[in-house]
């Protein structure tokens, strides 16, 4: 059964011996809309903005969401550096790929749509996520497979390069 082409963000996945991922709050820049499952960067005020597909860095993933953000408005983000998130990825990926990215040089990109951003697996040059692993199933449809020889299988990812982790950006 092929896979379904709903990208929704990115999602925590929580390891078994954690039961809440870590939330920060932070101040979003004002005119900002930003849905939960975004990625987001620090403005050089140190507001949170919503990333784009050129973005260098991350901060995080919004833990909620902002619309037409006012001067003031807080966000909460997945900000920590180790928290690995389910996402749609673009293209029929296969099992190697977790593999080939082991290195931070061949990782992946973003594809960023406010509400909808997923991982360019054929965009390599901001090396934005890493792979770690597949779910076996579906995230629409639990009763059908994940599969990574379609396209849009889901991925396990973290952040390659994050703000908050020393040395990487």
């Amino acid at each position: 059964m092929a896979n379904v082409n709903l990208p929704n963000g990115f999602q925590p996945v929580l390891p078994t011996n954690i039961s809440q991922p870590k939330i920060t709050e932070y101040v979003v820049a004002a005119s900002q809309t930003i849905a939960k499952g975004d990625a987001v960067i620090l403005h050089t005020d140190g507001t949170v903005i919503v990333a784009t597909a050129t973005s260098s860095g991350l901060l995080g993933v919004a833990a909620s969401a902002c619309a037409s953000a006012t001067a003031g408005d807080k966000i909460y983000v997945y900000d920590d550096p180790e928290q690995i998130f389910e996402a749609q990825v673009a293209g029929a990926i296969g099992r190697t790929s977790i593999y080939t990215t082991a290195t931070s040089s061949a990782c992946y990109d973003l594809v960023a749509t406010t509400g909808g951003m997923y991982v360019n697996d054929s965009g390599t040059t901001y090396d934005i996520f890493k792979i770690v692993g597949f779910p076996d199933r579906n995230y629409f449809n639990k009763n059908a497979v994940n599969d990574l020889d379609s396209a849009y299988p889901r991925a396990y990812v973290k952040i390659n390069k994050h703000l908050l982790r020393p040395g990487q950006i």
